[in-house]
């Protein structure tokens, strides 16, 4: 696997029942805003074993800000046997960037998949870059102002 080919290049045609599981051999579908959110918060879990990934998932314009990627794997910890939404909610105005929930698993009233947030819930705030064919991270923990988060991917 070359490390300097975006992540499409190595991971777009992969299906469920191809190639390995979790942040260390993604088989999720790039194209898939909610699929990018459940493997980024997977590589979370341990940031720094996956920080590869981590990286690779996560915009260019906003990769100086994550650090470590160690307050995100904080904020994550804080949401309760978690579990990620199975639908993005698309910007409103801005097709071009969508929001997971992530979200305790036994929050009252939610229930997995549904994509609206409850008590104790994150989010995680996806861009699409066209030329990548793929959603990426911009930002964990609050919703990014549409407006802006396109223009600093």
């Amino acid at each position: 696997m070359n490390k300097d080919q975006p992540p499409q290049s190595r991971w777009m045609n992969r299906t469920r029942t191809e190639g390995g599981t979790g942040p260390a051999e993604p088989a999720g579908d790039l194209q898939d805003a909610a699929e990018v959110a459940r493997l980024f918060c997977e590589a979370l879990m341990d940031p720094g074993h996956f920080r590869n990934t981590l990286e690779s998932l996560v915009t260019p314009g906003s990769r100086e800000h994550w650090g470590d990627f160690g307050a995100a794997a904080r904020e994550l910890q804080q949401v309760p046997d978690w579990d990620v939404a199975a639908v993005a909610e698309p910007a409103e105005g801005n097709p071009e960037v969508a929001y997971v929930w992530i979200f305790p698993t036994a929050a009252a009233g939610t229930t997995p998949g549904s994509g609206r947030p409850a008590d104790g819930a994150t989010v995680v705030t996806l861009v699409w870059r066209d030329q990548l064919g793929a959603w990426l991270v911009h930002a964990f923990g609050q919703r990014v102002d549409p407006a802006t988060a396109g223009g600093t991917a």
